[in-house]
């Protein structure tokens, strides 16, 4: 299993980067690409001046229960009300990253190590689908 490693409030947390987590996350809080759709659709239209109100919300009752969530399927047995206060005490908006940074990882899944054009990674090659 993959993991994604982070730093809450100095202390260091593996978040599973698995369809265990993917689909816990889906089903208990949001759908991370819908998720991170909207987040871009929002950040497009900032970017051209206008409004945008994203379908989903992502505050940080959401962040920490995502981080919660993956904490816990990497074998962690930090509990829901722990993790709220260390990211409280980390930081609405640094927390608020954390969890952004952690659900691209999930949904990009290895595809940082895939060569354009290649199809191959760092490592074995993936096999096709027909």
């Amino acid at each position: 299993m993959r993991t994604h490693s982070v730093k809450i409030d100095g202390q260091k947390a593996a978040l599973s980067l698995s369809w265990a987590a993917m689909s816990r996350i889906t089903s208990e809080v949001v759908d991370p690409v819908l998720l991170l759709t909207e987040a871009a659709r929002e950040r497009d239209a900032l970017e051209a001046g206008e409004s945008y109100t994203p379908s989903v919300s992502f505050g940080i009752q959401q962040a920490v229960e995502i981080l919660h969530i993956a904490q816990e399927e990497a074998g962690g047995d930090m509990s829901l009300e722990d993790m709220g206060n260390l990211c409280v005490d980390h930081g609405t908006f640094e927390t608020q990253a954390l969890a952004g940074e952690y659900l691209a990882n999930l949904v990009g899944g290895k595809s940082a190590d895939v060569k354009m054009g290649g199809g191959k990674t760092s490592g074995k090659p993936r096999a096709r689908s027909k």
